[in-house]
C-alpha cells in the first residue's frame, strides 16, 4: 500500500496491482479504480491488471486513507482532487477512471472539471438522480452517534433484498471500512447529498464512457438515465447482478471494461 498527500494534506491510500507499464501509463492507459474500499475492486482489478496498468484507491475517510475530522473536509470536489493526487503520484497525465457506486460521483466530477486528466470513464452502478433525503437521514443518525443504525439504513437502501443477518454482516464490514468514524460517514453522505448533478452536467463528459449496471439492481432506472445523459456512452447490463455488482460479478465487469477500452483506444 502506498499513500500520497492530496491538495489539503489528507493522506490518500492507493495500491498498484502488479507491474505498472510506464509506456502505457504515459499513453493514458493507467486504470484507477475508485471506491470507499480497495477490496471492493479485488476481483475487478485481478482481470484489469492483465491488460492495463491498474491502481486502486480508497476515498478519503475510508479504508486505509486518512479520515479528516471536519465535515467541511468532505466533498465530491475533494474526492476528485484526491484522484488527481493519485494520478500525479503515478506520473500519469491522464487515466482511465473507474468509479463504483458513489465513487462514480468523484469520477464524473473529475471528468467534467479536468477532462484532460481523463482518457476514459467507467461507471459501475452510478447512483445519480436519487432522492438525497435518505443520505441526509443517514448523516443525521451518524452525527447523533447512531452509526450502526445509519449503516443498516444505507445497506438496506442499497439492496432491500438482503436478510437481517446479511445486513448485520454488512454493518460489520462497513464499520471496518470507516473505522467506526461517525464524521467520515456523515461527511461522505452530506457531500453526496450536496452534489446535485443532472443530465445537463453529464452531457459535458467528452471522454469515451462505459456504464455497467446489474439487471437486479434497485437503481436500474438511475443507471440507465445516467448512460442516456452522457453523449455516446455505452450501457451494459450484467444479468442477475444487484447493486453489489463488483462483489457478485467483478471479473465479468472487468472483462466488459477491457473489451470497451480496447475499442476506445483503437479509435484514437
Amino acid at each position: 500500500m502506498s499513500t500520497v498527500s492530496s491538495f489539503d494534506g489528507t493522506k490518500i491510500a492507493y495500491r498498484p496491482v502488479g507491474e505498472l507499464n510506464r509506456d502505457l501509463v504515459k499513453a493514458g492507459r493507467l486504470a484507477i479504480s475508485v471506491c470507499c474500499a480497495i477490496r471492493a475492486f479485488s476481483k475487478f482489478d485481478e482481470v484489469m491488471s492483465k491488460t492495463s496498468p491498474t491502481v486502486s484507491m480508497d476515498l478519503r475517510g475510508s479504508g486505509e486513507s486518512q479520515r479528516p475530522k471536519l465535515l467541511t473536509d468532505y466533498s465530491v470536489s475533494a474526492y476528485s482532487k484526491d484522484i488527481s493526487a493519485v494520478l500525479s503520484a503515478n506520473k500519469a497525465e491522464s487515466a482511465v477512471v473507474i468509479g463504483y457506486s458513489h465513487g462514480s460521483e468523484a469520477v464524473v466530477n473529475l471528468a467534467i472539471t479536468h477532462p484532460a486528466q481523463v482518457s476514459a470513464v467507467v461507471l459501475i452502478e452510478p447512483p445519480f438522480f436519487l432522492d438525497p433525503s435518505t443520505l441526509l437521514e443517514r448523516a443525521r443518525l451518524a452525527e447523533e452517534g447512531k452509526v450502526e443504525d445509519a449503516l443498516r439504513l444505507s445497506i438496506a437502501v442499497s439492496n432491500p433484498g438482503l436478510t437481517g443477518g446479511e445486513v448485520e454482516e454488512g454493518v460489520k464490514v462497513m464499520l471496518t471500512t470507516y473505522g467506526h468514524d461517525a464524521t467520515a460517514l456523515a461527511g461522505e453522505w452530506r457531500a453526496r447529498a450536496n452534489y446535485r448533478i443532472g443530465a445537463s452536467q453529464l452531457a459535458r463528459i467528452s471522454a469515451p464512457t462505459l456504464v455497467i449496471g446489474g439487471s437486479e439492481s434497485n437503481i436500474r432506472e438511475e443507471v440507465a438515465r445516467t448512460a442516456h445523459s452522457i453523449p455516446n456512452a455505452s450501457l451494459f447490463w450484467l444479468h442477475g447482478a444487484t447493486h453489489f455488482l463488483n462483489e457478485e460479478q467483478g471479473r465479468q465487469a472487468a472483462e466488459i471494461t477491457t473489451a470497451f477500452l480496447s475499442l476506445a483506444h483503437a479509435r484514437k
